[in-house]
Protein backbone atom coordinates (compact mmCIF):
# COMPACT_ATOMS: atom_id res chain seq x y z
CA UNK A 1 0.00 0.00 0.00
CA UNK A 2 2.58 2.51 0.68
CA UNK A 3 4.49 1.85 -2.95
CA UNK A 4 0.63 2.58 -4.21
CA UNK A 5 0.80 5.78 -2.52
CA UNK A 6 4.86 6.63 -3.22
CA UNK A 7 3.15 5.85 -6.90
CA UNK A 8 0.60 7.87 -7.16
CA UNK A 9 2.37 11.18 -5.36
CA UNK A 10 5.32 10.90 -7.72
CA UNK A 11 2.99 10.46 -10.85
CA UNK A 12 0.46 13.75 -9.62
CA UNK A 13 3.68 15.65 -8.84
CA UNK A 14 5.35 14.68 -12.59
CA UNK A 15 2.12 15.23 -14.41
CA UNK A 16 1.45 18.75 -12.18
CA UNK A 17 5.01 20.04 -13.18
CA UNK A 18 3.97 19.39 -16.85
CA UNK A 19 0.63 21.03 -16.28
CA UNK A 20 2.30 24.14 -15.18
CA UNK A 21 4.76 24.25 -18.25
CA UNK A 22 4.59 26.27 -21.79
CA UNK A 23 2.89 24.48 -24.72
CA UNK A 24 5.67 22.25 -25.48
CA UNK A 25 5.98 23.04 -29.71
CA UNK A 26 5.63 27.14 -31.04
CA UNK A 27 2.37 26.93 -32.39
CA UNK A 28 1.50 29.33 -35.35
CA UNK A 29 -2.19 30.17 -35.93
CA UNK A 30 -4.07 32.82 -39.08
CA UNK A 31 -5.59 35.42 -37.47
CA UNK A 32 -6.96 37.57 -40.40
CA UNK A 33 -7.05 37.65 -44.37
CA UNK A 34 -5.08 40.85 -45.86
CA UNK A 35 -8.67 42.28 -46.25
CA UNK A 36 -9.19 42.07 -42.37
CA UNK A 37 -11.75 39.02 -42.20
CA UNK A 38 -10.92 36.65 -39.61
CA UNK A 39 -9.87 33.50 -41.12
CA UNK A 40 -11.03 31.16 -38.05
CA UNK A 41 -14.51 32.83 -36.67
CA UNK A 42 -14.61 29.52 -34.44
CA UNK A 43 -11.53 30.68 -32.07
CA UNK A 44 -13.32 34.46 -32.01
CA UNK A 45 -15.69 33.56 -29.02
CA UNK A 46 -15.61 35.53 -25.91
CA UNK A 47 -14.27 33.65 -22.75
CA UNK A 48 -16.52 32.40 -20.55
CA UNK A 49 -16.24 31.20 -16.84
CA UNK A 50 -16.11 27.10 -16.61
CA UNK A 51 -19.55 26.25 -16.34
CA UNK A 52 -18.26 23.37 -13.38
CA UNK A 53 -14.95 24.76 -11.30
CA UNK A 54 -12.25 22.11 -12.16
CA UNK A 55 -12.12 21.84 -8.28
CA UNK A 56 -15.88 20.75 -8.05
CA UNK A 57 -15.06 18.32 -11.46
CA UNK A 58 -12.64 16.64 -9.12
CA UNK A 59 -14.52 16.11 -6.18
CA UNK A 60 -17.29 14.84 -8.02
CA UNK A 61 -15.46 12.70 -10.05
CA UNK A 62 -13.82 10.81 -7.50
CA UNK A 63 -16.70 11.38 -4.64
CA UNK A 64 -19.67 10.47 -5.91
CA UNK A 65 -18.46 6.58 -7.02
CA UNK A 66 -16.47 6.40 -3.22
CA UNK A 67 -20.04 7.00 -1.62
CA UNK A 68 -21.12 4.10 -3.89
CA UNK A 69 -19.09 1.92 -3.56
CA UNK A 70 -19.37 3.00 0.60
CA UNK A 71 -23.19 2.11 -0.04
CA UNK A 72 -22.39 -0.95 -1.70
CA UNK A 73 -19.85 -2.41 1.16
CA UNK A 74 -22.60 -1.29 4.33
CA UNK A 75 -24.32 -5.17 3.70
CA UNK A 76 -20.71 -7.07 3.05
CA UNK A 77 -18.19 -5.22 5.18
CA UNK A 78 -15.27 -5.66 3.30
CA UNK A 79 -12.43 -3.33 4.19
CA UNK A 80 -10.22 -4.82 1.43
CA UNK A 81 -12.86 -4.85 -1.27
CA UNK A 82 -13.65 -0.78 -0.41
CA UNK A 83 -9.48 -0.14 -0.09
CA UNK A 84 -8.74 -1.69 -3.89
CA UNK A 85 -12.06 0.05 -5.28
CA UNK A 86 -10.94 3.43 -3.91
CA UNK A 87 -7.06 3.16 -4.88
CA UNK A 88 -8.59 2.23 -8.49
CA UNK A 89 -10.63 5.02 -8.56
CA UNK A 90 -7.52 7.25 -7.48
CA UNK A 91 -5.46 5.44 -9.97
CA UNK A 92 -7.75 5.53 -13.27
CA UNK A 93 -8.48 9.70 -12.34
CA UNK A 94 -4.76 9.78 -12.04
CA UNK A 95 -3.92 8.21 -15.13
CA UNK A 96 -6.71 10.23 -17.07
CA UNK A 97 -5.61 13.51 -16.05
CA UNK A 98 -1.99 13.07 -16.38
CA UNK A 99 -2.63 11.73 -20.62
CA UNK A 100 -4.88 14.56 -20.61
CA UNK A 101 -2.28 17.26 -19.46
CA UNK A 102 0.27 15.55 -21.68
CA UNK A 103 -1.67 15.36 -24.57
CA UNK A 104 -3.10 18.99 -24.24
CA UNK A 105 0.89 19.98 -23.44
CA UNK A 106 2.62 17.97 -26.82
CA UNK A 107 0.10 18.74 -29.19
CA UNK A 108 -2.45 21.21 -27.90
CA UNK A 109 -5.29 23.11 -30.03
CA UNK A 110 -7.08 26.70 -30.10
CA UNK A 111 -9.78 27.35 -27.57
CA UNK A 112 -13.24 28.97 -29.11
CA UNK A 113 -11.99 32.07 -26.79
CA UNK A 114 -7.89 32.10 -28.16
CA UNK A 115 -8.24 35.16 -30.21
CA UNK A 116 -10.37 37.01 -27.20
CA UNK A 117 -7.53 35.67 -24.68
CA UNK A 118 -4.44 36.77 -26.72
CA UNK A 119 -6.04 40.31 -27.83
CA UNK A 120 -3.44 40.30 -31.13
CA UNK A 121 -1.71 43.67 -31.81
CA UNK A 122 -3.46 44.93 -35.36
CA UNK A 123 -0.12 46.64 -35.90
CA UNK A 124 2.28 43.69 -35.80
CA UNK A 125 0.07 41.89 -38.21
CA UNK A 126 -1.33 44.22 -40.63
CA UNK A 127 2.07 46.24 -40.45
CA UNK A 128 3.98 46.80 -43.76
CA UNK A 129 6.94 44.85 -41.99
CA UNK A 130 4.67 42.03 -40.66
CA UNK A 131 6.09 39.19 -38.46
CA UNK A 132 3.91 36.37 -39.80
CA UNK A 133 5.21 33.11 -41.76
CA UNK A 134 3.84 30.59 -44.29
CA UNK A 135 1.86 31.91 -47.36
CA UNK A 136 1.10 35.55 -47.55
CA UNK A 137 2.51 35.65 -44.03
CA UNK A 138 -0.84 34.49 -42.63
CA UNK A 139 0.52 33.02 -39.70
CA UNK A 140 1.67 34.35 -36.65
CA UNK A 141 2.92 33.11 -33.06
CA UNK A 142 1.81 34.44 -29.45
CA UNK A 143 3.86 36.85 -30.06
CA UNK A 144 1.65 38.97 -31.77
CA UNK A 145 -0.53 38.75 -28.46
CA UNK A 146 -0.80 41.36 -25.43
CA UNK A 147 -3.26 39.30 -23.53
CA UNK A 148 -2.08 37.27 -20.40
CA UNK A 149 0.72 34.80 -20.95
CA UNK A 150 -1.00 32.02 -18.48
CA UNK A 151 -4.31 32.49 -19.94
CA UNK A 152 -2.69 32.89 -23.59
CA UNK A 153 -0.90 29.54 -22.80
CA UNK A 154 -4.25 27.57 -21.48
CA UNK A 155 -5.91 28.98 -24.68
CA UNK A 156 -3.32 26.79 -26.80
CA UNK A 157 -4.03 23.95 -24.97
CA UNK A 158 -7.70 22.31 -25.93
CA UNK A 159 -7.31 18.87 -27.76
CA UNK A 160 -8.52 16.71 -26.45
CA UNK A 161 -11.79 18.35 -25.56
CA UNK A 162 -15.51 18.59 -26.32
CA UNK A 163 -15.48 21.48 -28.07
CA UNK A 164 -15.11 22.22 -31.76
Amino acid sequence: MFFDVLDFSVFYVLFFQIYLLKPAPERNFPITFKDGEIVYPDFAYPMRPNIVPIWLSAIISFGVPAIVIALCQIRIRSFWDVNNAIFGITYSLINAAAFQVFIKWLIGGLRPHFLDVCKPDMTKINGINGVGVGFQNLFFTKDVCTGDESEINDSLESMPSGRK
